[in-house]
């Protein structure tokens, strides 16, 4: 029995629609996206004209690695040269006009193939699956680096919305109903409180513990929260923990 490929451009086409707004990504807020955007991480896609920005599901897998990133120390410049290489067209004959992090995620998605993004002090970043990854430490062509699952970064923030070939498993939920299982399926709170208004989520609050010290040290600097408790012990900043609150109208 032959296999059925996948058709790549309609996969793309899902992956690049852009339909969601800020509200609707789990662990990034405004100032957070605006800071982004300044240091040229992520692509100011707000309309000139109205303010607002809308996402894909791919800028929502490209922030999330950039979060990843800042969690072990990567500094901002090496991070944007992570991002000119991950969208870069692709060499493939086939597949000429997607990038490569969209090829490799669509890779994920359909066929279940492990691929590891690596990154060394240099900024300098290789997409290879598990055989290849194995095979390179052997051979001892990479030296230190952050490797991070794209695999894993895939399931915990883009696999809930995106379902191929469609979204049946989300049919009759709405993006807010959407966002609350983003949110339980990220992981990232301890809490999660909602307040519904007039039969509809009108507050969706988010409480979460933060010790990695680049992260708290951005969140302090950004002021990128609402309430926030610091935590020590012996003269040392342990943890923090924010609460994140979005309203959804």
């Amino acid at each position: 029995m032959n296999k059925q490929h996948p058709d790549y451009t309609k996969i793309a086409q899902l992956l690049n629609q852009q339909i969601y707004s800020p509200k609707y990504i789990v662990g990034v807020t405004k100032q957070l996206l605006t800071y982004w955007q300044e240091k040229g991480l992520l692509e100011d896609k707000r309309n000139q004209e109205k303010g607002w920005s809308k996402f894909s599901l791919l800028d929502i897998l490209w922030m999330s690695i950039i979060l990843e990133l800042r969690s072990f120390g990567l500094p901002n410049d090496k991070i944007k040269k992570v991002r000119n290489a991950f969208f870069e067209k692709s060499t493939s004959d086939k597949n000429p006009e997607l990038n490569q992090l969209i090829l490799a995620t669509i890779h994920v998605i359909t066929y279940a193939t492990p691929i590891f993004l690596v990154i060394d002090a240099q900024g300098n970043v290789s997409l290879l699956n598990d055989y290849d990854y194995v095979n390179n430490l052997k051979e001892g062509t990479i030296k230190n680096h952050i490797v991070v699952s794209l695999n894993q970064t895939v399931n915990e923030n883009i696999e809930p919305l995106f379902s191929e070939p469609n979204f049946n498993t989300f049919t009759g939920l709405s993006k807010d109903e959407i966002q609350v299982l983003l949110i339980i399926r990220g992981k990232n709170f301890q809490s999660i409180k909602i307040t519904k208004k007039n039969g509809e989520i009108d507050m969706i609050e988010g409480t979460e513990r933060i010790s990695e010290q680049n992260r708290i040290i951005d969140i302090l600097k950004q002021h990128d929260y609402q309430d926030i408790e610091l935590k020590q012990a012996n003269g040392k900043l342990v943890y923090i923990t924010r609460t994140v609150k979005t309203k959804t109208k």
